[in-house]
């Protein structure tokens, strides 16, 4: 009886972790939503800031597709689906903090450093050969969609867009890694 009452308070503890997740997911698609309307406002609705909201949205969801197939099945996959939504959402919510005004144009962009390059490369090759053949074809997929979504921003922001956006991403995959670190 012990047991099943354990049994039972975990999962009480995985649901409320679960809407709390969801809660901070929503949240923080909230305050990236106004995010966005003012960079709207700011760059005079300039087309390239839709282009990388839809480009973004494409990440967004492959990204978490990916994440949710490694937790697939399992208690903890609607938790993993909503803090990979907050964490991606509070990340647009700074890259659209830093899309310079209509009134400036954005700096010339510099090229990535390329210390910051082979860090990204080691981590996402790391990761991919610690993956089964189901789960490799969705960090591709998430990979992919992230260097489109790099691309415009970096386009509309320039300067050092792409190493600070490099650094972002490793930062990304290492923390939703949810084993030993492999890199």
């Amino acid at each position: 009886m012990l047991h099943l009452a354990l049994v039972f308070v975990l999962a009480q503890t995985q649901m409320q972790l679960d809407v709390s997740s969801g809660a901070e997911a929503k949240a923080s698609m909230t305050r990236m939503s106004a995010a966005y309307r003012h960079a709207r406002e700011a760059t005079g609705n300039d087309p390239r800031l839709a282009r990388t909201q839809q480009l973004w949205m494409a990440m967004r969801d492959t990204t978490c597709a990916y994440e949710r197939a490694l937790v697939a099945g399992g208690s903890l996959e609607p938790m993993v689906a909503a803090e990979c939504v907050a964490a991606l959402a509070n990340q647009r919510t700074a890259d659209l903090a830093r899309i310079p005004p209509r009134s400036h144009s954005a700096p010339r962009l510099q090229p990535t450093d390329p210390a910051v390059d082979k860090r990204l490369n080691h981590v996402y090759g790391a990761i991919a050969s610690n993956l089964d053949a189901s789960e490799r074809p969705l960090l591709l997929d998430s990979e992919l969609a992230w260097i489109r979504y790099r691309d415009a921003m970096c386009a509309l922001i320039g300067g050092a867009c792409s190493t600070t956006m490099e650094r972002d991403r490793t930062k990304n995959l290492t923390d939703s890694w949810l084993g030993d670190p492999v890199w």
